[in-house]
């Protein structure tokens, strides 16, 4: 009897979610009332409206190249239905060396569809960046046995397509004012970097930039992207270069996500979205800047961004620079819509928006993934308990991000020479047998998904605060 009334439940509130079928896709429609049936909240109190519709109107699907079911269980953003290395050969990480049969820059130049897993944790000591340039790839960090994967020494580099990052830790720890862990660059589309920790750069720790082709369909969600360099930033979106004039066109940056992640210690850039560029920044929690939080229309071009149900925490360190600022442009016109932020921190900071030219605020979101959208007031216990590469097996320097929380404007970011403590750890490898299951690459419930894919994520739990009841997980 219990059994048929949760069903009788569950299925009245997946009616009541496809009502609003031109704004949710079917998936999320299901997840809302499962996720609402699992915490016993009503819409109103988990997620929140804007102008009476749920932000999770993707109204340009129909540009959503990519697969039927989204590239994981739970994905999210433009990126979300990245083919990634579906259906592809199966390659394993065997060691930790830079190059050669067995290493990590093996698997990542195999040219073809391929799926990566890991037989070795421990430390990856780059000798030259890690540059990401055959499409058709899912990297799982998360098979690697404890303490996981960390990269240093250089940055990853993703310039294709059709590629999913999970459950790694990439700490470049240069100092020479150009470096980057985690790079997004020319020509590449439907990529998903998921549950990543991106640390110790000095010019931005992430950047999803370009300066020739096109870059759409990007997600950056549940990361740790923290503790930047000397007075190096967050993340940066956006194209162009010194060397070829502020325009390369319209539309050159698209359909970017920035969801659900921890963007602590970077002096500005939480994000930053500079010309011709469409963003969405979303459930984000953002930690004490310097030079504010989001900077929109840098560099003289229009941007179409929504920011919506941020958390920003701002700390003594801040210098009366406004939270959310939209620069003034000499040409074109930005939209802008911000919605359901929370600003807080001391009483020493300057405004929370400012519109610099007077008529870039909209009433309405430019620019809106698929992303189900929390409630503020549920954005910092949510980022904190799920963010980063393991969010169960946090490392030293991970705990050190979380814990700093409680404590905005030590200058926990300058990081100067010699401050770097690279963790313990990760100093001996440590080794498992990653088991094939039968059939890898055949769907044998006919849901979307591989075998092996669905044994990834039913076996490889054990990176998550609270394992996930996957429905495929007991067939």
């Amino acid at each position: 009897m219990v059994r048929k009334i949760i069903c009788k439940r569950l299925i009245l509130k997946v009616l009541i979610c496809l009502l609003f079928a031109s704004f949710v896709t079917k998936g999320n429609c299901i997840a809302f009332a499962q996720e609402n049936q699992k915490s016993g909240m009503s819409p109103s109190e988990e997620y929140f409206k804007v102008s009476g519709t749920f932000l999770n109107n993707n109204k340009s699907d129909n540009l959503n190249m990519g697969s039927a079911v989204s590239v994981f269980p739970g994905a999210e953003g433009f990126g979300a239905n990245s083919l990634a290395g579906r259906g592809g050969k199966l390659i394993k990480v065997t060691n930790l060396n830079d190059n050669g049969p067995g290493s990590l820059r093996n698997a990542i130049n195999s040219p073809g569809a391929r799926i990566v897993v890991f037989e070795v944790g421990g430390s990856i000591v780059l000798e030259s960046d890690l540059e990401i340039k055959n499409p058709y790839m899912s990297i799982y960090g998360q098979t690697a046995p404890f303490p996981g994967i960390q990269i240093g020494g250089g940055r990853l580099t993703v310039e294709t397509h059709d590629i999913l990052i999970q459950h790694i830790r990439v700490r470049n720890g240069k100092k020479d004012g150009e470096s980057h862990s985690l790079r997004v660059i020319s020509g590449a589309y439907n990529v998903i970097v998921d549950h990543c920790t991106f640390m110790w750069a000095s010019d931005e720790i992430v950047a999803v930039w370009t300066n020739r082709d096109s870059i759409y369909n990007i997600t950056i969600s549940n990361n740790i992207i923290a503790e930047s360099l000397g007075g190096g930033t967050g993340i940066a979106i956006g194209s162009g270069s010194h060397n070829n004039s502020y325009f390369l066109g319209e539309n050159k940056v698209s359909r970017v996500s920035i969801v659900k992640n921890l963007i602590s210690g970077a002096s500005e850039r939480v994000p930053m979205v500079s010309r011709e560029s469409s963003v969405v920044i979303l459930n984000n929690l953002g930690f004490d800047s310097v030079w504010g939080f989001v900077e929109l229309g840098v560099n003289d071009g229009p941007v179409r961004v929504s920011v919506v149900g941020n958390h920003f925490i701002k700390g003594k360190r801040n210098k009366k620079i406004p939270s959310i600022w939209v620069k003034k442009i000499t040409k074109g016109k930005h939209s802008v819509y911000v919605s359901s932020n929370i600003f807080e921190g001391d009483d020493l900071v300057g405004e929370d928006v400012v519109d610099y030219g007077g008529d870039s605020i909209v009433y309405s979101p430019p620019e809106m993934d698929n992303t189900l959208i929390l409630n503020v007031e549920n954005v910092f216990d949510y980022v904190v308990k799920n963010s980063g590469a393991r969010p169960s097996q946090r490392d030293a320097i991970e705990m050190r991000i979380i814990k700093n929380l409680e404590n905005p404007g030590k200058d926990w970011w300058r990081i100067k020479d010699g401050d770097i403590e690279w963790p313990e750890v990760y100093r001996k490898p440590t080794f498992r047998r990653f088991h094939i299951p039968k059939d890898p690459d055949t769907d044998s419930n006919n849901n979307g998904y591989t075998n092996i894919e669905e044994y990834i994520y039913c076996k490889y739990q054990d990176v998550y605060n609270d394992p996930i009841s996957y429905e495929f997980c007991f067939e």
